[in-house]
């Protein structure tokens, strides 16, 4: 099995080839680029800053693995469901247990490590957004709604009368009062809390 690593750290990616192909028997892994003739690619470790869309165009037949450094709950859910990934791991995960995701993976099966899946779980149950989603001003709600429609800030500064800047402050604020990145990270709240 051919594992392509492409990280954002190289330092743990190097370290992460270098596990694989010390301790795996049938696998073998390389940092992007460094095949002299590019292989079919079984698996692609991945993390935030590298999780690109022209990765996941390049690689379509292969199995995607991301390393979660740390990211928040939102914005894991977020990622899982709009990209094509087949598992998450931990960087501190027990190295025997790699082998152990990548079969399990290659079976069609997900992978979370499972202290992810219980924060996950949790955080699912909490509702966290749901309160801030009650605390934005009627107008504000009338601009997530448009958002969630597809509608850009100019179309939306259109059909309210209001200046683009207008709009961009509350779209600011409104960000900033749910806690979230963008506007994707916002329409996933919205429908996950309908």
């Amino acid at each position: 099995m051919r594992v392509l690593v492409e990280m954002g750290n190289r330092l743990l990616g190097e370290a992460l080839c270098c596990l694989i192909n010390n301790r795996f028997d049938g696998y073998s892994a390389e940092i992007r680029g460094q095949w002299p003739v590019q292989p079919v690619i079984d698996f692609v470790i991945l993390d935030c800053k590298t999780c690109r869309d022209e990765l996941f165009s390049e690689y379509k037949d292969a199995k995607f693995i991301l390393i979660d450094n740390g990211l928040e709950e939102n914005n894991l859910s977020c990622l899982l469901l709009t990209k094509p990934v087949d598992g998450v791991i931990s960087p501190d995960m027990a190295s025997d247990l790699l082998p152990k995701a990548l079969l399990a993976i290659a079976r069609g099966e997900g992978w979370i490590d499972h202290e992810r899946m219980k924060s996950l779980l949790g955080h699912s149950r909490r509702g966290s957004n749901v309160p801030e989603l009650a605390r934005l001003s009627e107008a504000d709600r009338g601009i997530v709604e448009m958002i969630v429609l597809g509608r850009r800030n100019r179309e939306i500064a259109e059909a309210l009368c209001l200046s683009e800047q207008t709009i961009k402050t509350h779209v600011s604020r409104i960000y900033r009062t749910l806690n979230v990145s963008g506007r994707t990270h916002l329409v996933f709240l919205v429908m996950k809390n309908r």
